[in-house]
């Protein structure tokens, strides 16, 4: 009789499951690798595969960029605003 197995935590994602994971499609995954943003996988038995951990770090850094580049937006916008109101 076959022993029952608890719920297994991938270490190791293929390509449909790594854009699953950030619930992006594929072809914005494949962009996303392209460009840097995540990590190029590594070949592993012939397939490429995505580490979950370097999958997670890389999403984190894309939300705090994200986050970033929103609050400079911001601030351009408070800037342009004080400037309309210096000379108005």
């Amino acid at each position: 009789m076959a022993a029952k197995r608890s719920h297994v935590q991938p270490i190791l994602y293929k390509r449909i499951n790594a854009a699953a994971s950030l619930d992006v499609s594929p072809a914005t995954f494949d962009s996303w690798v392209l460009r840097g943003i995540l990590p190029p996988g590594r070949a592993v038995g012939g397939l490429r595969m995505w580490s979950v951990r370097e999958l997670e770090s890389a999403a984190e850094e894309l939300i705090f960029n994200s986050n970033n580049h929103d609050k400079n937006i911001e601030k351009e916008i408070d800037l342009v605003g004080a400037f309309q109101d210096f000379e108005g």
